[in-house]
């Protein structure tokens, strides 16, 4: 029988782990590969479900509040809960649907003066930039195209925005009932009244598993709730201060549809970034070339942008959110594109965060827990 000298013990020792390693990434990177198709494949369906999973987690002290405090029973106790809900989004549509449907239309009506107001001004104070446009026929170009097909888009976006406000403003009857969501409230209602599993039950699902590895699931999936139930609960608040910070802003400075931008950007501010970036885009050219813009409203809205995003990167989020995520900016704008693309848009874009920072802590653990023995 052949013998191994412990040089070759050692090198074939450290091979074997080696191997053993990359299986297991390999088989585990394909078990999540296989998870983001089929949540990719089955966003439509899974929608309802998460949506209801985290609003019951953000939700969940005023239930317990209810149950505890004020001995309801469960059932009225979800029921004041939707309705809590419901009453605010409800008179909200009431008094501020009808103003910010005909922003919203205005804006859309308005975009081919905006576009004539570009053109005079780059023809009056850029000859040069308008030269090449001209010589190159670029804005023959974009004025046939704009011609062509300027109805239909308009047409389309303003069934867009009806459609979208009509599932804003009949909001009890989305929640019973719209686009396939009407299995929401029922979703909800279980999500809310589920107590959470205790350590001992968690640990009986994985029987096949070793004790200090049903600890780590343990662990590693109380942490992904609480990363899930902090970072919506303060970003819903973060948004809301946001979009009536913006809302406040722009229609002191005169910005036309300021209260409509204002309140879309913090709404879109759900998604860490997106409403900022979107609102730049559409509402400092509209400062500039609106009826009565120039640079001086230019520099306002900028101004109100900046205010607003030093208020909320110094003073709204630390306090609510207490550096919950721990990631970094660039992490974060990051996240949203590859969770957006992973898992088929819109989805994927509001669980980025949380699933980052999940994966983040979850990679400090492994590394503190196992890999440091290896190396």
């Amino acid at each position: 029988m052949m013998e191994f000298s412990q040089v070759q013990q050692k090198t074939i020792a450290v091979a074997v782990t080696l191997l053993s390693t990359l299986l297991i990434v390999a088989a585990i990177s394909g078990l999540l590969w296989l998870l983001l198709l089929f949540v990719s494949f089955f966003s439509g369906v899974l929608s309802p479900l998460i949506a209801a999973f985290v609003l019951a987690l953000v939700v969940k002290p005023y239930y317990r509040w209810l149950t505890d405090k004020v001995r309801m029973k469960k059932i009225p106790a979800v029921l004041t809960v939707l309705v809590s809900i419901l009453i605010p989004v409800t008179g909200f549509s009431w008094f501020f649907g009808s103003l910010l449907l005909g922003q919203f239309i205005g804006l859309l009506e308005r975009l081919p003066q905006w576009g004539d107001a570009i053109y005079r001004y780059f023809a009056e104070n850029q000859p040069k930039i308008f030269a090449f446009f001209e010589t190159n026929r670029i804005t023959e170009k974009l004025q046939t195209l704009w011609s062509e097909q300027s109805a239909a888009i308009l047409d389309g976006l303003r069934m867009l925005g009806r459609t979208a406000w009509s599932a804003g403003a009949g909001a009890f009857s989305f929640v019973i009932g719209l686009a396939g969501w009407f299995v929401l409230p029922i979703y909800f209602g279980f999500f809310l009244t589920l107590d959470p599993p205790r350590e001992n039950q968690v640990r009986g699902w994985m029987p096949f598993l070793k004790r200090d590895t049903q600890d780590t699931m343990v662990f590693l999936g109380r942490e992904f709730v609480d990363i899930v139930v902090a970072f919506f609960r303060g970003q819903l608040l973060v948004a809301l201060l946001q979009g009536s910070l913006f809302a406040l802003g722009f229609m002191l400075t005169g910005l036309s549809y300021g209260l409509m931008l204002g309140l879309l950007m913090g709404l879109l501010n759900l998604i860490p970034y997106l409403g900022s970036m979107i609102g730049l885009a559409i509402t400092l050219p509209l400062a500039f070339f609106q009826a009565d813009g120039g640079w001086t409203s230019f520099f306002l809205v900028v101004g109100v942008i900046v205010i607003v995003q030093m208020l909320e990167g110094y003073v709204i989020t630390p306090r609510i959110m207490s550096g919950r995520t721990g990631l970094h900016p660039m992490t974060i704008i990051f996240a949203l594109f590859f969770w957006g693309t992973a898992l088929g848009g819109i989805l994927g874009m509001v669980l980025a965060i949380p699933l980052t920072a999940f994966f983040v802590t979850f990679w400090r653990f492994v590394k503190a827990k196992y890999i440091k023995g290896i190396v």
